[in-house]
């Protein structure tokens, strides 16, 4: 079987790319935003699951092959963050998370495709939280963060990430570092292993 990566995100190419396994990256582009659940578990959740049937529906063709989808955000109460989608809201979400601690979460949907006749497809739905701290941040360290990544940060989930952002900006975390990144490989991994997937 192959293993293939519905996903345009570098972040998640390049923990793949940690890996032993093979791998093409095929990406599956459907208007996220549209999707929301009742909690931000549930749209991220969802999300998932439609980048996942979005693959399958385009891709009719592809047979005997594991892919893998995901969705990431930020978790702040109640409240879900995705990407933002101009600098400005960027600021916004980076100033709302000084000095608090948040949930980074992804849902992640690892769906063998096989065909025979028929085409079969089973999934196998993985949900991860981290706990990250922020520091205090001020408008100055913001502002220069803005500056120097530029649009490059609008692709991140709450406006940050675990390699590009500045170490001072997070103090702590509790669970898994592959989650922030975007890919939870600790879940990932065995579940290929065990289902002899690859």
């Amino acid at each position: 079987m192959r293993l293939i990566l519905a996903s345009e995100s570098r972040a998640r190419k390049k923990l793949l790319e940690t890996t032993p396994f093979k791998f093409s990256v095929t990406p599956t582009n459907i208007n996220e935003d549209a999707i929301i659940g009742k909690t931000p578990k549930d749209t991220l959740m969802k999300r998932a699951s439609a980048k996942s049937s979005a693959f399958a529906k385009n891709h009719p063709q592809v047979k005997n092959c594991v892919v893998i989808t995901a969705d990431s955000g930020v978790i702040l109460g109640k409240t879900l963050f995705g990407k933002p989608v101009a600098l400005p809201q960027a600021r916004k979400m980076l100033l709302a998370l000084s000095s608090k601690q948040h949930i980074f979460a992804t849902a992640v949907n690892l769906t063998i495709i096989t065909q025979n006749k028929n085409q079969k497809i089973t999934s196998y739905k993985i949900y991860r939280e981290t706990k990250v701290k922020f520091t205090k941040l001020t408008s100055k360290s913001v502002d220069n963060y803005l500056k120097y990544s530029g649009n490059k940060l609008l692709s991140f989930a709450g406006a940050y990430s675990l390699i590009d952002t500045p170490q001072t900006f997070i103090t702590k975390t509790e669970g898994s570092l592959t989650n922030i990144v975007g890919l939870p490989l600790e879940d990932i991994l065995p579940l290929i292993t065990k289902y002899q997937l690859i």
